[in-house]
């Protein structure tokens, strides 16, 4: 039996983290597909409320990602299956999971998703997601130092500029030796934003 494997999809913000993620999913049938968004969901106001406190947000986000660790614990202890991941980070997986990617065998592949801070910020006003203002929240140097301390040495860094999604993907199943399959079920696969 193969080593199973779990893809995270990693990077700045409009960087393309949805779109990589459920297009990989589509072409890996078998795969479990993990969205945090979804997770995130669940408190559709985390972020976008005005009535909740500073504290109630951080909890509610606090407690996504929590869920989002307990469900990927029990997919790996119970199914094995080769897993995508969107917006976890590496560090976060090994120190929660430790045990269990061990006692699996898992290979973790990190996928950072990089764009310009110009680009990012065309794509922000274009798809009026709230609260991402990026023109006045970064600099360019800024912009540039998190996408360097975003990515460790072994990550799969794409430009999503530079590479259309369709080709993004073909260099992520490069990455980590799979192949594009079609998926019986790709059209009912959805997008968050």
């Amino acid at each position: 039996m193969n080593r199973p494997k779990i893809v995270l999809i990693d990077g700045v913000t409009t960087a393309g983290k949805s779109t990589t993620s459920y297009n990989l999913a589509r072409k890996l049938p078998g795969w479990i597909f993990i969205d945090i968004w979804r997770i995130k969901d669940i408190f559709e106001s985390i972020g976008y409320s005005k009535g909740l406190e500073k504290k109630e947000k951080d909890f509610l986000m606090a407690l996504s990602k929590k869920a989002t660790m307990m469900i990927t614990r029990e997919v790996i202890r119970n199914t094995q299956r080769n897993i995508i991941l969107q917006e976890a980070k590496t560090g976060l997986i090994k120190k929660k999971l430790r045990k269990d990617l061990k006692k699996h065998n898992y290979k973790i592949y990190t996928v950072q998703l990089i764009v310009p801070l110009k680009e990012a910020v065309k794509r922000s006003v274009k798809r009026k997601k709230p609260g991402s203002d990026l023109g006045k929240a970064w600099s360019e140097e800024r912009w540039n130092k998190k996408i360097k301390r975003k990515t460790k040495k072994g990550d799969i860094v794409i430009d999503t500029l530079k590479n259309s999604p369709e080709k993004v993907v073909e260099i992520i199943l490069k990455n980590i030796g799979e192949k594009a399959k079609k998926h019986p079920y790709e059209d009912k696969i959805r997008k968050h934003w």
